[in-house]
């Protein structure tokens, strides 16, 4: 309604003017002092564009990066998965709270606790570890208090499905999340056949060529990732904290396939083959991220990381 109001004030004062000029009458015309309108739900200043997501898009949205695409952001384009770019092609990097998010921390977010999302082209603030541009997640503080949230994806046809498991704890500066979660598939169907090319040098000189063709005709693939975090972060205005530790477990115990072996030109005789394989992977990994704001626009930064994988495989070929 300001803005309506705005708008016919200055076509009055516009056509007084003219008017006057012409027919040198008596209208008055008065100047009209500054209108600042704001918008409802978006505001951009010259270093941030704010945005403030509708409790539709909240709860239209599963994690971070479905929010940004039901948000549709002008500066974005089409988020795919977790990549997110700007709309013209280039890498575009995702903070909650001026921290980098992780998949994780992407999916364990509570939709209903971002209050605003805000977006930076070259920022200046040294928490942003000098990206070019920025996505930040600015969520709801609590004096204490938490939340449990549950993820979940089942496909049926192709027979493989997630759940994932996470809390959030916070009080006062820390704040603990805890998650947990797993994944798996079966198919009995994924088989690819494999083409081997032989050239083999012979006695009188020349090369003899023959290709050495895999085909399968029965595949039995199970595979299944079991995962726990544990991420504490202390955050203020001036000293950023985060320890995050990581495990995962994989396992694949069955990757079998079997099919016949053949060559072409068809100077060999053909043959069945069997492979069966099995194999799993336990990894261990810490990182941490500590950010200090020094004066006079300094910062220093410190980011330790530790990592241990061992893995079993197992394979028989005939």
């Amino acid at each position: 309604m300001k803005q309506i109001v705005v708008l016919i004030g200055i076509w009055l004062c516009t056509f007084g003017a003219i008017a006057q000029s012409e027919t040198n009458d008596s209208i008055k015309t008065q100047e009209l002092k500054e209108v600042v309108v704001e918008a409802k739900l978006q505001s951009t200043s010259a270093t941030v564009s704010t945005y403030l997501p509708t409790k539709h898009q909240r709860n239209a949205a599963q994690n971070g990066p479905e929010l940004l695409n039901h948000m549709a952001i002008p500066q974005l384009g089409l988020v795919s998965g977790y990549n997110v770019t700007t709309n013209v092609g280039q890498k575009v990097d995702l903070f909650i709270d001026y921290v980098p998010a992780s998949e994780q921390d992407l999916n364990g977010m509570r939709m209903a606790d971002v209050k605003k999302v805000e977006y930076y082209d070259f920022p200046t603030d040294p928490r942003f570890q000098g990206s070019q541009h920025v996505v930040n997640f600015i969520m709801q503080k609590y004096e204490y208090g938490g939340y449990v949230k549950a993820y979940a994806n089942d496909f049926f046809i192709a027979n493989s499905g997630q759940l994932n498991l996470f809390s959030k704890l916070q009080y006062k500066r820390m704040t603990f999340d805890i998650g947990v979660g797993g994944w798996y598939s079966a198919n009995d169907h994924l088989s690819q056949s494999t083409v081997e090319k032989y050239r083999l040098p012979q006695t009188d000189g020349s090369i003899k060529t023959f290709d050495r063709i895999s085909e399968p005709d029965y595949t039995k693939v199970r595979q299944q990732s079991y995962w726990p975090t544990l991420k504490a972060t202390y955050l203020t205005d001036k000293i950023t904290m985060v320890n995050t530790l990581d495990a995962n477990f994989f396992r694949s115990p069955k990757q079998n396939t079997a099919g016949k072996v053949y060559f072409s030109p068809a100077n060999f005789p053909s043959t069945d083959y069997t492979d069966d394989q099995n194999s799993r992977t336990n990894s261990l990994t810490y990182s941490g991220y500590w950010n200090f704001v020094l004066p006079h626009g300094n910062s220093i930064s410190f980011n330790p990381y530790y990592s241990y994988s061992h893995t079993n495989q197992q394979r028989l070929y005939s």
